[in-house]
């Protein structure tokens, strides 16, 4: 059987897809790329499950991946599309600014971190500067990574997310949202156990007493980007 023919882009024109779970940001990023005379929205996902299929069936030249809902493994997936599709142009656009997950996903294989409070303009100055074969970050996120150059930390972070893994960073953020060990297993395709000994790593990474206390950090963290003060044996002498 024939495959379907993928409908081409007038000359110029640079096939965008979007990715974000929440139609109000989609409508937003649509805006954005539809000012734009070089770029030709091809599609828009929801579910990250569908990312991979449908860069197949559409064929676009970049990918905007939003974030903002991090019920997958986000880390995982930006690793398959690079795999598969190597030349692929991939903005990330997500909730948080901080440096951590600008270079995780920028070593995962993205091309450009855009935090989601940026105006729209910004969202096509990323899209310019993927074109043009540059690497793009937000320029709250420039400021960290200049701090973190020079070797300094923020006072919480003498114990640090940092220190995690990418498999660690994820279930760390799926305890935040309050998903529970077989929930996170089912997510991310491991067996209960294994899951049970990314925790335990992390609770001895991050100097936590118990799972209880490693939920609340988690919580604090997805919310204020910071880790609690006072982890660990030190925080009851």
């Amino acid at each position: 059987m024939a495959k379907p023919e993928i409908e081409t882009s007038p000359a110029g024109q640079k096939r965008l897809l979007l990715v974000d779970a929440y139609t109000l940001v989609r409508a937003g990023l649509r805006l954005a790329a539809d000012s734009r005379p070089s770029l030709q929205i091809c599609g828009e996902v929801a579910d990250h499950q569908e990312v991979i299929p449908q860069i197949r069936a559409l064929a676009p030249d970049l990918v905007a991946l939003g974030l903002s809902h991090q019920h997958s493994h986000w880390l995982e997936l930006l690793k398959d599309i690079r795999v598969h599709f190597p030349t692929l142009l991939v903005l990330v656009i997500a909730p948080q600014e901080q440096f951590l997950y600008a270079q995780r996903a920028i070593k995962a294989g993205a091309n450009g971190y855009l935090n989601l409070r940026e105006p729209l303009t910004a969202f096509g100055h990323a899209m310019d500067c993927l074109l043009a074969g540059q690497i793009y970050v937000s320029k709250g996120i420039t400021t960290q990574m200049a701090d973190q150059m020079a070797g300094r930390r923020r006072p919480d972070q003498g114990l640090s997310v940092q220190d995690l893994t990418d498999r660690e960073l994820e279930i760390f953020e799926f305890t935040g949202i309050g998903l529970g060990m077989a929930q996170i297993a089912n997510r991310l395709h491991l067996s209960k156990s294994t899951v049970e000994t990314y925790r335990t790593r992390i609770k001895e990474k991050l100097n936590f007493l118990n799972n209880s206390q490693m939920l609340q950090a988690a919580i604090e963290w997805r919310v204020t980007g910071n880790l609690p003060a006072g982890r660990g044996p030190a925080a009851r002498e």
